[in-house]
């Protein structure tokens, strides 16, 4: 948010907006940030509590009861950053405040492809990728990572985020398709097969690859996947590439 941004700036800290929305110090340097809420807990006399664990939280009246250390602490108001629970049960203790609590799922994964042999293509990167799950709308784009069982990188962690309570419904089980060329539409990436057939029509179809963002190994797997023998020429293409 802009009020964000402003109150780093105001303090001397420069963010920077990555393709994918999050922001960072142009530092690239964590300690930036640290640095920098250290500065505000000095100057406003925030007091740190190291090595102290919360033994229960409770209301009060209109006040917080915080048991910590065997000690009872009250305060006015509390944020809770205790980071997430894989179980429902973990935030028992939050629910007992009166928060409505969403079951938790699974988010930021890879996509495991049992079914494909995507082990020769380990650390091949489409930087363009534009990744959507069938029958869904999920979709979101970006460089895209091979490993040895199946697909990682920041286009699929941000559509495992976005679609986390979708792909749990489904029980992980659903089809993904994917744009390797950066291109926008397929009839952009049909005009520049229809190219490439006319201006490299003796060339063999594995040597003479249209996109310059998908490397030669993905290309033979894109061949192969498309039943194309990689040993023909591009005059003898055949329309359903």
């Amino acid at each position: 948010p802009l009020h964000t941004v402003d109150w780093f700036n105001e303090r001397g800290v420069e963010l920077k907006t990555e393709a994918d929305n999050r922001m960072f110090p142009i530092t690239d340097e964590s300690h930036t940030i640290i640095n920098c809420f250290q500065d505000e807990v000095d100057k406003l006399g925030v007091e740190v509590k190291l090595g102290s664990s919360v033994d229960s939280l409770s209301l009060d009246g209109n006040s917080f009861k915080v048991y910590i250390n065997e000690v009872d602490h009250v305060y006015d108001h509390v944020i809770v950053a205790a980071g997430g629970s894989p179980k429902l049960k973990g935030f028992d203790w939050l629910k007992e405040l009166g928060h409505e609590i969403n079951t938790p799922v699974p988010s930021l994964f890879t996509f495991n492809m049992p079914n494909e042999h995507t082990a020769d293509l380990m650390g091949v990167v489409a930087p363009n990728a534009k990744v959507k799950v069938q029958g869904t709308k999920i979709q979101q784009e970006g460089p895209l990572l091979f490993t040895h069982w199946g697909m990682s990188g920041p286009a699929v962690l941000k559509t495992s985020a976005w679609g986390a309570r979708t792909l749990s419904e489904m029980n992980y089980e659903f089809s993904t398709s994917v744009n390797w060329t950066g291109f926008e539409n397929e009839e952009l990436i049909r005009e520049a097969l229809q190219k490439i057939k006319s201006q490299q029509h003796k060339k063999k179809i594995a040597n003479a690859n249209p996109f310059e963002s998908v490397t030669s190994r993905l290309w033979s797997y894109i061949l192969k996947r498309a039943t194309v023998d990689e040993t023909i020429i591009w005059a003898e293409c055949p329309k359903k590439l």
